[in-house]
This record gives structure tokens, sequence and C-alpha cells, in this order.
């Protein structure tokens, strides 16, 4: 399939929504792919990173704008951000929420 290219040659992955509320398949992948993401204060974006100062406000264009200049001019951002993907990649991996559920049933039986 060609999307992997698509994730795989991208530095950032912006998911600028306007409006949102269900899960962003787009972002999951971005963090299978340990993608650096910014991401719109709307819906459960926010969780798809770590490192708050990447989030800016819907229909912003200027704060976006602002955003993207940070990630590419702050030294070692963009790198911590990759490295927040892997982190969050792992919590929200089948594996580790299945262990988490396994867990949480043993402790309500």
């Amino acid at each position: 399939m060609d999307i992997k290219y698509y994730f795989e040659s991208a530095d950032v992955v912006i998911l600028p929504y306007r409006d949102f509320s269900a899960q962003s398949g787009p972002g999951n992948i971005a963090l299978a792919f340990e993608k650096p993401l910014i991401v719109s204060a709307v819906g459960g974006l926010s969780e798809l990173v770590l490192d708050k100062k990447v989030i800016f406000t819907a229909k912003n264009s200027v704060e976006l704008a602002s955003k993207i200049k940070l990630v590419f001019s702050e030294k070692g951002l963009l790198k911590k951000l990759s490295a927040d993907s892997k982190k969050l990649k792992k919590q929200l991996s089948w594996e580790n929420i299945s262990k988490k559920t396994i867990n949480l049933y043993k402790e309500l039986l």
C-alpha cells in the first residue's frame, strides 16, 4: 500500500482538524511510524502528543504556522517529539492495552 511511503517520507504529521469527535486514523498511523505530531485542540487529538506546546487552537492558522516554525527551529524538539510518539505507540499498543484489561478483570474478580 502506498500510504506507508507518505508517512515514511514525512518529517512531521499535522492534523489541523476544525471539529473532531472520533479517533484519528491518520494520528494513530503517525504514531505507528513514530512521527512527530502537531494537532489542533479538538476532540481527543491532544492525547496523541505528550508535549502540549505542539497543540494549537482549531481554525487559527497563525497559531498553526507558529507551531510548525517552532518544531523546525527549536533544537532537538523534532527528535523529542518522535521519541514521544514512540512512547505513546508502546503505551497504546494492543499488547499493552490487553495486559491492562486482563489485570483490571483480575482485580474485579
